[in-house]
């Protein structure tokens, strides 16, 4: 009955004597638009690549910031290399710039497709716009899911982050405030629990490309999950490649044992 008498173009008192207000169309066409700053530089996401018969290799992802348009130097991270787009398609149809929010496929001119390696995860902004590698980086995270056991430095969760998914290490604590009273913590326990909200240092297993400016939105944010289950949301503050320590899951366990390493008899 519902079906078949209710409209979303418009309203038909007779049919729907109980509702006196406005049509979905009517509604949906009173939301504000939605306003992006152009002026950002470029960044999109890669979801994955293809080769299209005539095309030849197509890069797939969704523009978050800035515009792209046909014949823009573009480069990528992590996995590096500089191109020039040679064509930009959206649902099928050839265009010579897309937006934010667009979901796209772009062919790219001046570089073989046998070195264009982009994975899902990958950046691409446009060029000479400080797109980095990351390898370890600082971030502000709000423990949301319930914690099995407390959290401490080594912890090995997995990091997501717009179509980045990666295992990354807990380096470092650096403050811990508790939900209820906002207090630091850190020189109480050097834990993790739920609800806290703690600004720590994450070692990526593998480089990733992400942005620590606001004015990138979404490409600043990352979600902690473990076992499948989410357990933080955080936000990334700043960059510390620098601290970079190669095998950090191993040295920290090895640490956590008194610097002993077990050797194998032959």
């Amino acid at each position: 009955w519902y079906q078949r008498r209710v409209r979303v173009d418009k309203v038909d008192s007779a049919e729907t004597p109980f509702y006196k207000g406005k049509s979905l169309m009517d509604t949906m066409d009173e939301w504000p638009l939605i306003e992006h700053d152009l002026s950002i530089p470029m960044r999109m996401s890669v979801t994955g690549m293809c080769k299209v018969s005539g095309a030849g290799q197509v890069i797939t992802g969704k523009v978050h910031t800035g515009l792209i348009k046909v014949g823009d130097a573009i480069e990528s991270r992590p996995n590096e290399f500089k191109a020039t787009v040679k064509s930009i398609e959206k649902f099928h149809k050839n265009e010579p710039e897309a937006y934010p929010d667009d979901n796209i496929g772009i062919t790219l001119k001046g570089k073989s497709d046998d070195k264009v390696n982009n994975k899902k995860g990958d950046l691409i902004g446009a060029d000479n716009t400080e797109l980095t590698s990351v390898k370890r980086f600082k971030g502000l995270v709000v423990m949301t899911g319930v914690l099995k056991n407390d959290i401490q430095v080594g912890f090995k969760p997995v990091i997501s982050t717009h179509t980045c998914r990666t295992a990354a290490v807990l380096a470092s604590i650096d403050s811990i405030k508790e939900r209820k009273t906002n207090k630091e913590v850190i020189d109480v326990r050097q834990s993790i629990k739920t609800g806290d909200r703690v600004l720590a240092e994450f070692q990526p297993e593998k480089p990733i490309a992400m942005e620590n400016d606001k004015k990138y939105g979404l490409l600043t944010r990352f979600v902690i999950r473990n076992s499948n289950t989410t357990i933080g949301i955080g936000q990334c503050k700043g960059f510390v490649n620098d601290k970079y320590v190669k095998d950090l899951g191993a040295k920290i366990k090895n640490d956590a044992k008194g610097g002993v390493k077990k050797t194998k008899k032959k």
